[in-house]
């Protein structure tokens, strides 16, 4: 009888996978390789030609440094270094300045390629899967529109859903 119950006790801490250790937290950084994608605030959308309200066109990404709260980076777009962020880091929510000045070569007319976007920037994260900020500021690619509602969004791609 003994020998059941605890070949029975054994048997049920292997199939629940008991421990004694609580499983490590994921660290939450927003260190690393992300999907950047801007889009010209709604409010802009009645002065922009039609398709010019997305930057960068062709692709963008940032690298990006968390260290504690502080945060920067370098913004690409199409793969050549073409603007930076600085700012901060607390919670969920960040803030930074953001400077994007460069080209879309190769997806628009030559005349249309100047890209920029530059302002402060404003919003939230999970740390882990994406970053959603709004822009006050200047949204030129290449047709200008400034306002206090441009988008921008962090997508990590990692494994979110």
């Amino acid at each position: 009888m003994y020998r059941s119950t605890a070949l029975l006790v054994v048997g049920a801490a292997i199939v629940c996978g008991c421990s004694s250790t609580a499983p490590t937290p994921v660290a939450r950084t927003l260190t690393g390789d992300w999907i950047l994608s801007v889009s010209a605030g709604p409010s802009c959308s009645a002065v922009l030609p039609f398709g010019y309200g997305i930057a960068p066109r062709g692709g963008g990404r940032a690298s990006l440094t968390q260290s504690g709260g502080r945060l920067s980076g370098t913004l690409y777009i199409s793969d050549t270094p073409s603007g930076t962020i600085e700012g901060t880091i607390n919670g969920a929510r960040v803030q930074f300045t953001l400077n994007l000045d460069g080209r879309n070569v190769g997806v628009l007319k030559p005349e249309d390629e100047p890209c920029r976007v530059k302002g402060d920037a404003t919003g939230s994260t999970d740390g882990y899967c994406w970053v959603y900020v709004t822009i006050s500021g200047e949204f030129a690619c290449p047709y200008a529109c400034t306002a206090s509602d441009h988008i921008l969004l962090f997508d990590h791609g990692r494994g979110c859903s």
